[in-house]
């Protein structure tokens, strides 16, 4: 196959140095295409780029929440050139928003702030009226990664004690959400991987503290699949990704991975994020050339 002949795979990211996982894919493919990583702020610069690419992939691009006029405009160009660029625009612009908590039951009660000039008085009041109902809140931005600026709140106290002009400022930049907390956290979170038709299971727990990210102490283990929860976990997931993309007016041709989280609380299954974009899926041998065959289909 000659130069001219390969098809070129466009992989944005958080910057341009490689990650982990562009490298494995690397590793796979690099003798059949030509693999180019770019942090995706610069992309809105390099249109030809774009055009040229046979398959765009957006990946780790989880700054966007500190570019938000930069980042509407990114989504903008990727829905000119929608046919190959994964995951869909339309769902990523959907998805970043969290407008789906609105679309299902199954998320635990909700109350979001949107971007709006509001008092400190007012964002207390709020928060103070959520407590009394559900007695145990858990408030954090709407967008937001790593489990950053997420507080517990069991008491005024705690509504006292938190920094509320910074929650003031996250909310007319981002959003707040206020949320009723579950137990079941506790024992964990459950994250679906989804690549089309291949689908497992991690599980993130953490024994000294509400948030399971690793950054907070937080570890990660594959479920096993004779677990008594991970065909509840798998259909679950299976029906919430399918809703999604008919919402949208999509298929599941039009996405190639997705991370469903969830809570089980009180034996119920609680839909916690749907992660289009960003979500870090955990790969291993299996996982990785099942993706990578994927990312081939695209380009047949």
């Amino acid at each position: 196959m000659s130069e001219l002949d390969r098809k070129k795979i466009l992989y944005l990211s958080l910057g341009d140095k490689k990650t982990k996982e562009f490298i494995m894919i690397e590793d796979i493919m690099k003798d059949k295409y030509d693999l180019t990583i770019m942090d995706w702020k610069k992309i809105l610069k390099n249109e030809e780029l774009v055009k040229n690419a046979d398959l765009i992939l957006i990946r780790s691009v989880y700054d966007y929440e500190e570019y938000p006029n930069k980042f509407k405009k990114f989504l903008k160009l990727m829905q000119k050139y929608k046919h190959k660029v994964y995951n869909n625009p339309k769902i990523i612009k959907d998805n970043y928003k969290k407008k789906y908590l609105t679309y299902f039951n199954s998320v635990p009660d909700t109350y979001i702030i949107n971007k709006q000039k509001i008092s400190i008085d007012e964002i207390k009041k709020i928060i103070k009226l959520e407590l009394q109902k559900y007695g145990k809140l858990v408030i954090k931005p709407v967008i937001s990664n790593s489990g950053k600026n997420i507080h517990l709140i069991n008491s005024n106290d705690d509504i006292n004690n938190i920094d509320l002009t910074s929650i003031q400022k996250i909310i007319e930049t981002k959003g707040l959400i206020v949320q009723k907390f579950l137990e079941g956290i506790k024992n964990g979170e459950y994250s679906v991987i989804i690549i089309n038709e291949y689908k497992y299971i991690i599980h993130k727990t953490n024994d000294q503290d509400f948030r399971i990210h690793p950054f907070y102490g937080g570890r990660v283990t594959k479920l096993d699949k004779n677990n008594k929860y991970y065909n509840k976990l798998i259909t679950f997931a299976s029906m919430i990704i399918y809703k999604y993309l008919s919402i949208n007016k999509l298929t599941k041709n039009d996405i190639l991975f997705a991370r469903i989280d969830i809570v089980i609380n009180n034996e119920q299954l609680y839909l916690m994020e749907i992660e289009i974009i960003d979500c870090v899926l955990f790969m291993d041998n299996n996982a990785l050339k099942y993706f990578v065959q994927q990312i081939e289909n695209k380009l047949t």
